[in-house]
């Protein structure tokens, strides 16, 4: 809320000048508020630096600081979410400089799930974005189980540049989760419908990382039109020939067109948003359908990689 807050006021300055907040009696100059925020940044800099000169084969942030970094920006959205609907909805709403919320019958309404649309699809591309990060390549997988066989690696660190990506996803997907409640209790909507939707969003976070975890990890690892190829028939080819033969029409039947982010994201968004969306069972069934083989395919390929490394150290060990 702080945060929100204090973002509102660098923002439109002349606008809220007397504005304070019900929460924070006190008043801190806009450059001290701004410092608040800039100091996760700061020390997140601070240990990229420090990677870079200790492990310069690895890349810059750890797995947990791009946790960090994702909830940093997933909690400025919810801040300023709820500092705009505990207090400053009421001027931005009536204003004559408003955001467009004055134009609907429920004014509210909008302005909560235009916030919806926000966080849901900052959660989505970056899930995507950062997956990219959370799966380890080949070469850090392979020297992992290498380091792991050779007694270096006494314990199992979960976070580790080489191990399985799925911890990082999972921590991702539950920090999500927690900060959306924020939403929920807004729309006073805490349902099996509603939590439906937010797990139907997760969905393609996690089946996107299982499937790059796969990729990776495969013989295909240096094809890119292989990555490319599936990737669009996931994702575009195959729901199109679904709508084409079964004749789904999104606006009035939510179904197994969303195994696509590009329909299923505005289906989990209805799920939420709308008490009176329905769903059937293929609506939540073929996205999480599709993760777990993404993650099952992920899953034999590292073992394969295992079995290989061990392979090669008792070849070496003979020799």
């Amino acid at each position: 809320y702080l945060f929100g807050l204090s973002g509102f006021k660098y923002l439109f300055p002349e606008y809220l000048k007397e504005t304070a907040g019900y929460f924070f009696t006190f008043s801190l100059p806009v450059i001290v508020l701004q410092f608040l925020i800039q100091v996760p940044l700061i020390y997140l800099f601070a240990n990229g630096l420090r990677r870079m000169f200790s492990k310069p084969n690895s890349p810059a942030w750890s797995k947990e600081d791009i946790l960090r970094f994702c909830f940093l920006i997933l909690f400025l959205t919810t801040g300023f979410f709820i500092a705009e609907y505990t207090h400053l909805s009421e001027e931005t709403i009536g204003s004559h400089y408003s955001w467009g919320y004055s134009y609907y019958s429920n004014p509210v309404q909008q302005l909560v799930e235009s916030h919806v649309w926000r966080f849901v699809i900052s959660f989505v591309v970056m899930g995507v974005v950062m997956s990219a990060f959370f799966v380890p390549t080949y070469f850090k997988s392979s020297k992992y189980e290498v380091l792991k066989r050779l007694g270096k690696i006494k314990t199992r660190h979960v976070f580790d540049d080489g191990y399985s990506g799925w911890c990082a996803v999972a921590v991702y997907s539950v920090m999500g989760m927690v900060l959306f409640a924020f939403y929920l209790a807004v729309l006073e909507f805490f349902s099996v419908q509603a939590l439906g939707g937010c797990l139907l969003i997760i969905s393609y976070a996690v089946g996107f990382a299982g499937f790059l975890e796969f990729f990776r990890l495969s013989r295909f690892r240096q094809n890119k039109i292989f990555f490319i190829t599936v990737l669009m028939a996931w994702w575009a080819f195959i729901p199109w020939i679904i709508a084409l033969l079964f004749h789904l029409d999104y606006g009035n039947n939510i179904s197994v067109l969303s195994i696509t982010p590009f329909v299923g994201v505005a289906q989990g968004v209805e799920l939420i948003i709308n008490k009176a969306a329905t769903a059937n069972s293929e609506t939540f069934l073929t996205p999480w359908v599709a993760a777990c083989l993404m993650w099952a395919l992920a899953v034999r390929e590292r073992k394969d990689l295992e079995e290989k490394v061990e392979k090669t150290l008792l070849a070496g060990k003979k020799a």
